[in-house]
């Protein structure tokens, strides 16, 4: 969808990322007051009654409940162990996993039939090598201060939208299950849902190097919503840019939200998803994202720069195709949520996962996302000659992972090293180098505008997609290799040293 955004399940599904914490439906303090009589909420692995005290309604104490079994996460170690799959060599991004895990094996198949290019359904652990780069990189003293690079932007210094409370608190994400047409699900939200919520909280996880804390509370039942749910005519209406289908999508919200506040607690919550039911079909109701007004329930009113998530679960994809990518297309959405937008395509090619889900995110991305640190971006200087030694994006750790050359308070020109590990396992090695791309913050806030603000740059004297052994994939030529340059916004960018540890680049003020 354009703008479309497993280790263990544990009981009602409400997860932490380093470290798991238990689940929860929503916060419950045992003798205070609750909504509705016999109502269950499981929280901190105990589940709780809604029961009448005199002519009160109070929470129970809590009776202690057996997580369910563990499902696989999307590990090295769990689901491709072998030395076979640690080594395999794909020759196009869109070529089919041998070692797919198993679980994951029928949207393998479904995304080759529907779309003809798999995204990974594994991530791939690699360690720093011990080899270092025999060139001196410029001293930090002689960089800018990180501040300098800092763009002005909604992203999450600025504190706007959910992702910004991450580095204080954890960040809520409240699922709201629901059904209509009087068709009762057969199904559990657990059961819906459980093992695509589970991927992405640990694919970002795995993509993060920074303690993120996000907890996802869902019910145990869905929530039954008065109305024909294929009135809103929202199948096929996926693109979030389209302002047409804005009334639909905002139309359906305001129809759950009233029978939700009758259970559900608002007043922590960061964001909300709407999920639908697997008996819904996408033919019906596909993938959604609703964003640019504030949402309103009983206990607070949420900031017009968060976004909402609709769907139904993933497992009706191998039938009904349409939205492709899955899982990982889930981590996709779940970034929506975030503030992040389709921002690339249209010059940032398909780099990023923002820009076709299927690979991971830009380091620009991550930072923004809080998912770096400060200490892992280096701020080149404008007016002098600089070296920096860019470890590889996708090699979890707390390397210095993106130079950044400040232009404006709004604009900046972006250096990161590409290599076919993490969740990028399925790039050729011809798609390894240094990724150079320009970023305006200006145009990334536009909301009116999802696919601008993000700019690849191609290599001097070579195309960016020619020659290239992959096919789907815009701008696969763009990595710089060993000796190649770009001139970009009056600075020239070369690599003088490459290998497994990444890439060296100068970074040099010319004109």
């Amino acid at each position: 969808m354009r703008r479309t955004l497993s280790k263990a399940l544990l009981a009602a599904l409400a997860f932490t990322l380093i470290p798991v914490a238990a689940v929860s439906a929503q916060k419950i303090t045992p003798g205070s007051t609750c909504k509705v009589v016999n109502q269950k909420v499981v929280y901190l692995n105990k589940t709780y009654t809604c029961a009448k005290s005199g002519k009160k309604l109070l929470w129970s104490k809590g009776v202690t409940v057996k997580p369910p079994a563990a499902t696989p996460s999307p590990t090295s170690s769990t689901n491709a162990s072998s030395v076979a799959a640690e080594n395999y060599e794909f020759k196009s991004i869109c070529d089919p996993d041998p070692y797919v895990p198993e679980m994951w094996k029928v949207f393998q198949e479904a995304e080759l039939k529907f779309n003809g290019c798999p995204p990974p359904y594994r991530h791939l652990g690699k360690k720093l090598p011990d080899q270092v780069p025999s060139t001196i990189q410029t001293r930090i003293s002689d960089l800018l201060p990180i501040s300098e690079c800092r763009l002005e932007s909604t992203r999450s210094w600025t504190g706007i939208g959910p992702l910004g409370s991450l580095k204080t608190k954890t960040t809520v994400i409240q699922v709201v299950p629901f059904y209509m047409n009087n068709r009762i699900p057969t199904l559990s939200p657990q059961e819906d849902w459980g093992k695509y919520l589970d991927f992405a909280l640990s694919s970002v996880k795995l993509m993060a190097d920074t303690d993120i804390r996000i907890e996802i509370r869902i019910p145990s039942s869905y929530i039954k919503v008065e109305g024909d749910l294929d009135s809103f005519n929202l199948g096929y209406s996926t693109d979030s840019a389209n302002q047409s289908f804005s009334n639909n999508r905002w139309n359906l919200i305001n129809s759950v939200i009233p029978e939700a506040d009758k259970t559900i607690d608002f007043t922590d919550v960061d964001t909300v998803w709407f999920l639908a039911s697997s008996d819904v079909s996408r033919m019906t109701f596909s993938h959604q994202i609703a964003h640019s007004r504030a949402l309103t329930t009983n206990e607070k009113t949420f900031s017009i720069y968060n976004s909402y998530f609709m769907g139904i679960p993933p497992s009706d994809f191998p039938k009904n195709g349409i939205q492709a990518r899955e899982p990982i297309g889930f981590v996709h959405e779940l970034m929506h949520i975030f503030n992040t937008l389709d921002d690339h395509p249209d010059g940032g090619g398909n780099w990023g996962n923002m820009s076709g889900a299927r690979m991971e995110f830009l380091m620009w991305d991550k930072w923004s996302m809080s998912w770096i640190s400060d200490s892992q971006v280096r701020c080149a200087p404008r007016n002098s000659t600089s070296v920096h030694w860019i470890k590889p994006s996708t090699i979890r750790g707390s390397f210095e992972k993106l130079t950044l050359i400040p232009i404006t308070s709004r604009k900046a020109i972006a250096i990161e090293s590409i290599r076919s590990n993490g969740f990028n396992l399925k790039l050729p090695k011809s798609m390894n180098g240094a990724l150079i791309y320009t970023i305006d913050a200006s145009l990334l806030d536009d909301r009116s505008s999802y696919e601008d603000g993000i700019t690849v740059v191609c290599p001097t004297n070579r195309t960016c997609s020619g020659d290239q052994p992959v096919r789907s994939f815009s701008l696969a030529g763009a990595p710089l290799r060993l000796g190649e340059s770009v001139t970009v916004l009056g600075y020239k960018i070369t690599v003088v040293e490459t290998g497994d540890f990444g890439d060296v680049v100068s970074v040099e003020k010319v004109g």
